[in-house]
This record gives structure tokens, sequence and C-alpha cells, in this order.
């Protein structure tokens, strides 16, 4: 048992895990399950029968056993693998494809060449691409044999029959099946270069809920000095599950946006809201005008808190570009250290206190460092984190996960593999 950077912990399997069990009947039976991996296996019996059709041997069907056509797995620290069966092998090349729906189309990633006799196995290790999203396809390929038949008759068992009579082409197919999060949707980008690490509903409409604070507290910075002071309005004060906040009394840029981003002060967004845009309406025009220059292509705002109201709804991809601004621009440095504190005591002008606790569970564990909770009745569980991978910056956004608890443990599992992910192509590149 290790344990990676993020805390997550997970298990080392064994060659020995991957193990058939063979019944009477010789065919597969049951795949040994593991707490890190459960394999739903499901090797055909193809086979094949040299015939002979008005007296001339048919070219011989390619077949393969041992190729899984459907795999699922729950951890991620072990590639895929299969060992293959194919005849008639003699040299054949076997080529390894993934789909890839971005550009959906079929990209080769591997080529294995068999041995020189007629019925040979080979291992086949599958690319990382499965790990990035809950769902991947993979199909293996072989090349049709070409031959005449004018010089053999009789079965198709030696290299010289193959030769002159050939061999049909093969094509299989598996589908491989990774849901990794509880959550509805999820992403991981590098917040620098906006590349999805890994992706699961990216771009289906949801509310976000409290997430919304991220696209308020940016406009909110950008429009105003830290030291600026915002009159709390009737309206912002009677938002609900606020910090408290008294109207006509003021409270400084820096200050609502700790309210913000700790305890999720619903009146302190709205009274930034009013403070930018003069009024809610105006506000939620300026949001999703900045949400269109960071590149979000589904985001609608309708107000500056993320309360449930009609309209409002967003994606994990956009929520994801947001996020990567906030994490990266370098006038946004307070929005960040906010992000990072677990409690502070701030006062209004009229010298009130409040005592602010942070709601992000992460913070203090591994290189965790924001970003933005959110639940809503519609919205469900949302969670927008924020870590470190070998000196890169990444943001995490999960959108309904399954609980409260679930949001923070999916960002966990999402760390994980990223750090997996990056690992892998450092040693793929060196």
């Amino acid at each position: 048992m290790r344990k990676n950077e993020n805390g997550l912990k997970f298990e080392r399997m064994e060659a020995s895990e991957r193990r058939l069990l063979k019944g009477k009947t010789g065919k597969a039976a049951a795949a040994v399950l593991t707490l890190a991996m459960a394999m739903t296996l499901s090797a055909p019996a193809w086979s094949f029968t040299d015939t002979q059709a008005a007296g001339k041997a048919s070219p011989a069907v390619t077949t393969v056993t041992g190729f899984d056509k459907t795999y699922t797995r729950t951890g991620y620290s072990l590639p895929i693998t299969d060992t293959v069966k194919v005849a008639p092998a003699y040299g054949r090349k076997v080529q390894v494809y993934h789909y890839d729906p971005d550009a959906k189309k079929w990209v080769k990633e591997s080529t294995y060449k068999t041995s020189d006799k007629y019925s040979a196995k080979v291992k086949i290790t599958y690319s990382n691409f499965w790990k990035t999203r809950p769902t991947a396809k993979y199909k293996i390929t072989m090349s049709a044999v070409k031959g005449n038949g004018s010089s053999y008759s009789g079965k198709v068992t030696s290299k010289a029959a193959v030769k002159s009579l050939g061999a049909t082409k093969l094509t299989r197919r598996m589908t491989t099946n990774f849901d990794l999060v509880t959550a509805d949707a999820a992403v991981v980008m590098n917040a620098k270069t906006h590349k999805l690490i890994y992706q699961k509903n990216p771009d289906k409409e949801r509310r976000v809920a409290s997430m919304t604070k991220l696209m308020t507290a940016t406009l909110l910075s950008e429009k105003f000095p830290l030291n600026h002071t915002v009159e709390i309005t009737k309206e912002a004060a009677e938002t609900p599950w606020g910090v408290g906040l008294k109207e006509g009394d003021t409270m400084t840029v820096e200050n609502l946006i700790y309210a913000m981003f700790l305890p999720s002060g619903n009146d302190a967004a709205c009274a930034s809201g009013i403070a930018v845009g003069g009024t809610t309406s105006n506000f939620a025009s300026l949001m999703n005008a900045r949400a269109a220059q960071l590149g979000c292509t589904d985001t609608v705002y309708e107000n500056a808190h993320g309360l449930d109201t009609d309209g409002n709804h967003s994606t994990a991809r956009d929520q994801a570009l947001i996020a990567s601004h906030v994490m990266t621009a370098p006038d946004l440095s307070t929005l960040r250290t906010a992000a990072k504190t677990k409690s502070k005591v701030i006062y209004s002008g009229k010298g009130v206190k409040y005592e602010l606790t942070n709601t992000n569970e992460l913070l203090g564990i591994g290189t965790f460092e924001g970003l933005k909770t959110g639940t809503t009745t519609l919205a469900g569980n949302c969670f927008c984190g924020a870590f470190t991978v070998d000196g890169q910056t990444y943001v995490s956004v999960v959108l309904a996960s399954s609980t409260g608890s679930n949001r923070f443990a999916d960002t966990r599992m999402l760390a994980g593999l990223t750090e997996e992910i990056v690992a892998d192509s450092q040693q793929a590149a060196s």
C-alpha cells in the first residue's frame, strides 16, 4: 500500500489478481476481484474450422481468444492488459486503436507482431486513454493475408497454406468502464493550458450553486481596490444564508471577498453584485459577458450568489475555465489567498465582528489550496478544487456529487488520478 501526494490511498495489484478460473468446460468462468480493481471479462469462444467449398479450400478465418469485450475498473494504478491468442499468426501485425470522441475518429496507438507460427500469443497493453473518462472504446485489427489458392488444397494449417490461400481480416472491439466519481459531471483542467486531464459529462448543463461566487468575486476585485467601501443594501441584508450583514452598514471589498469564500455568504455576494452593477440584473449581464470572454460557451448567471433561480446554469468545463482564471490571473491573488484561508475575523464599518470559517474540508491536505464549495436543492453537492502536481496547478470541478462529503472524496480521487496520469506521461517521454 502506498499513499499519493494528495492523501489518497491505493493498492498495488499483483499479476495473479488477473488470473482466470477454468471450469470443466474450459471456458473462462470468473475473474478474481480486488478492492482496487473489478473486472468484467467476457472471453468469447471464437473458433474456426477450415472448410472446403466445391473442392477448393477457403481462406483461413482469422480468430482471436482472450480479448475482453468489456472491462470494468475501479482503480487507476495499473494499466489494462490482455494476452490474446491469434490464428493464423505467422508474423502478422496486431494494431491497437482507441476512439477519440472529440476528434470523432479512431486513433492508432500501438502495433504488435506475432511470432512466426500458426497460433501465437500477444500481450497487449492499452494506453491510458481509458483513465481520462468513464467510458472508452478500443479495438484491435489485423489486416487480411492475400493469396489466390492456386497452389494449395486441403486444411489451412501451415505457413505455406496460409500464404497461398490467404486469411481474413479481423476487427474486435472493447469498451472500458471506469466511473471514478459519484458526481454527475466532473473535469480536471490544467489551469495554465486548459487541457482536460479527466472529463465526465463536461458540457452537461447544471446549476453550480455558490461556485457562482468565483465570478462575483472576480468582477468585484477587477472593479474596486481592496480598501473600497461597499454599502449594504436592503436587498443584500435580506438575502438568505448569509453572514448577517446589516442594512446601512459598510464592508470593504477585501472583507466581502473573505465573506464569500469562507462561509459562502450570500448577502456578501449580493452586496458585491449591486456595488459593481448597480442592480442584480445588471450585474448578471456583466457576469455573463465576462464568462464569455473567458471562453465559456454554456453559462448563464441570473444572480451574484448562485441560489436556485430559473435560468441559472453552467457546465463543469465552463466552471473550470473560470477557476483557471482565478488561479492564474496576477490581479486576483486576494481571491486565491481567501480560498485557502481556514478561518478569519473581519469587522464591518460600524465595528460588527464576524468570525468566518471555510467550508472547504480539503484545506491542509496535500497540496489543496482552494477553491469554492456550493450546495443548493437543485444543484446538489458541488465543489471546485485547486491543487498542484509536479509544479503545475490544476483545477477540478464536481457537480452533483452523491453526498456533501463525497464531493470532497471525488475531488481527492481526481487529484490522485491526475498525479498518476502526469507521472505516466513523464515516464513515457523519458
